[in-house]
């Protein structure tokens, strides 16, 4: 009830900034003369941005991290199926935006619009990067076999960088219509709309239980579209005239990207009540003591989060808490470590490095996956 109050306050007050201003001095990419909306959605989409960051650096553990070493992340990791950064993905989509609500306010048409548009694109990339971590069990196996791969994603963003890149050296020297820049970001949003409409339907019906919630997760899809459209109908007619069009121009833009953050945000709160829900339905124990089913549920949800660490690593851990050496670990699993205590010793390499710790000590390791609940031991 408070969020639709909150919308109806929202869309009256589109309405007054729209029917003060019946002339619209709108420029070529459809934003709103007033910076109202620009700023509201650069505050928006920032602060929307930067606690899904901050979630996903808790999540993984990261008690500290540089911009070089993020950039590390996100080329070599993003997209990785091996590698749960389906969170991370989701900040830099909704960055995204915060950028190109900065280009938005450069007094630049042509560079605004083309650059808005290129955003866009990388916005759509990034969010069909985020679909691709999403729990494929929960998804009906006809609709996630066609699920983009990380490398179709990328290939296709170059594309249709390239073409709207081709069209805006069109629109400046042939003098093509301004509107043909935003044609290419227009359908690679639709394709995404596409699976993010139809992936949060499934998920939300399956991890709820409700079919109302997932039909309205279709609501600020719909509300997209419609300022898709809107955008593109204002940016051929360089404005629109019409004093009703106009409004529901301006609260169109003024209120489809804080309702897919909404979107979102529901979406990993039914992710979270799904492994709150799977944790009740596990036997309890005696009274006042966990029972050993439930602190092996929460060991491996914690082990999830790295993904690129295996059994064989977690029974390496488990062998360092019983005091075991390495030269005993590779002795008892003959056919994992054929190059003997070497390869235990590779892996330890490899689990500090997922730890983010310098060097290869085993008592900081052991220590590190002590604090962070990945063993089941006290």
């Amino acid at each position: 009830m408070r969020l639709l109050l909150l919308l109806l306050l929202l869309f009256c007050f589109s309405c007054n900034i729209a029917l003060q201003n019946p002339s619209p001095s709108a420029d070529i990419s459809g934003q709103s003369s007033s910076p109202v909306h620009t700023w509201w959605l650069i505050l928006v989409s920032g602060f929307s941005a930067s606690i899904l960051f901050f979630i996903w650096k808790n999540l993984a553990g990261y008690h500290r991290i540089r911009w070089l070493q993020l950039w590390h992340i996100i080329i070599r990791q993003v997209g990785n199926e091996q590698y749960d950064l389906g969170v991370l993905a989701l900040s830099l989509a909704i960055l995204c935006w915060l950028v190109s609500g900065l280009f938005s306010l450069v007094q630049a048409p042509f560079v605004q619009l083309l650059a808005t548009s290129v955003c866009s694109s990388l916005n759509s990339g990034f969010l069909l990067l985020f679909l691709r971590h999403l729990d494929k069990e929960d998804l009906p196996p006809s609709f996630s076999a066609y699920f983009p791969t990380r490398h179709t994603i990328w290939t296709v963003f170059i594309m249709v960088v390239l073409v709207t890149g081709s069209l805006a050296v069109c629109v400046h020297t042939v003098g093509l219509p301004d509107f043909a820049m935003l044609i290419p970001d227009l359908a690679f949003s639709l394709y995404t709309l596409y699976f993010i409409g139809f992936s949060f339907f499934y998920l939300l019906e399956t991890r709820l239980k409700s079919v109302e919630i997932a039909v309205l997760s279709w609501v600020p899809i719909v509300i997209t579209l419609l300022a898709e459209v809107f955008q593109l109908v204002s940016s051929k007619q360089n404005g629109l005239s019409d004093p009703v069009l106009k409004m529901w121009h301006e609260t169109l833009l003024f209120s489809y990207k804080p309702l897919l953050i909404i979107s979102y945000f529901v979406l990993i709160y039914s992710w979270q009540l799904k492994r709150i829900n799977r944790k009740e339905m596990l036997p309890s124990a005696k009274p006042g003591r966990p029972a050993p089913d439930t602190v092996s549920a929460d060991v491996q949800a914690g082990r999830e989060q790295y993904r690129l660490l295996g059994p064989k690593d977690w029974m390496i851990l488990e062998a360092l808490v019983r005091g075991e050496k390495t030269t005993a670990i590779a002795a008892a699993y003959p056919a994992d470590f054929p190059n003997g205590a070497k390869g235990v010793d590779d892996r330890i390499g490899a689990i500090a490095r997922e730890f983010q710790l310098s060097g290869q000590s085993q008592i900081k390791i052991v220590v590190t996956a002590l604090k962070r609940g990945l063993l089941a031991y006290p």
